[in-house]
């Protein structure tokens, strides 16, 4: 998976979300389906952004049993206000989320 930061519930939050630095991260991955497994559908593309930063994933078929992952994230550095982390949390989710459903092959019948 992606390193998108993980935030805890926090109700009594008291400094404010400070990420040092922008941060990047890419990785584009091949996969072969082991023979007899097929893909019921292909995941669609994603795109996520908001102030706290920017994610995309985009799944490509290239054959019979071969496909192509492709995911960015961006960090936004900065210093943001301690009222934010509720939605900042929320974002990093939303991201968590399509990260683990990428591509759930079956084995065909």
């Amino acid at each position: 998976t992606m390193q998108v930061p993980k935030l805890v519930k926090d109700s009594k939050r008291e400094h404010d979300i400070v990420f040092t630095w922008n941060k990047m991260f890419q990785s584009e991955i091949k996969y072969h389906l082991p023979e007899g497994y097929i893909l019921s559908e292909l995941p669609e593309s994603e795109v996520m952004e908001s102030a706290y930063g920017k994610y995309e994933c985009q799944v490509v078929s290239e054959g019979e049993g071969v496909f192509t992952i492709k995911r960015s994230f961006y960090l936004n550095g900065g210093s943001y206000a301690k009222e934010s982390y509720k939605e900042i949390k929320r974002f990093f989710d939303k991201i968590r989320k399509v990260e683990r459903k990428m591509l759930n092959p079956k084995k065909s019948t």
